[in-house]
């Protein structure tokens, strides 16, 4: 991602939360963070559009009854993603870029 778009969204998370960070997968998995095996293996995944996909994976696994559409919706138009700490959680920002 160029420095400038991620400068942008950093910008749009501050707004609506002042602690929001975007931050590196890798800088979860070197942490003290606890978190499942399953999204150990998921972000241990050097590709951004593999990564992707493998969440959508999960997001099926655990909520596609309630989901579904949602899910199917995100899938066909989200074609990256940030991770972003919250300061005691973490979120998917999901977003297309041309």
């Amino acid at each position: 991602m160029k420095k400038r778009q991620m400068n942008d969204i950093q910008n749009y998370l501050i707004k609506y939360n002042p602690k929001a960070t975007i931050i590196d997968p890798a800088d979860i998995l070197n942490s003290n963070y606890n978190i499942s095996a399953e999204w150990k293996n998921i972000l241990s995944i050097n590709s951004s559009e593999e990564r992707l996909l493998q969440i959508f994976e999960v997001w099926e696994k655990y909520c596609n009854v309630e989901l579904s559409k949602t899910i199917s919706y995100l899938k066909e138009h989200c074609s990256h993603h940030n991770l972003i700490n919250l300061g005691d959680r973490f979120s998917v920002l999901l977003y297309y870029s041309k």
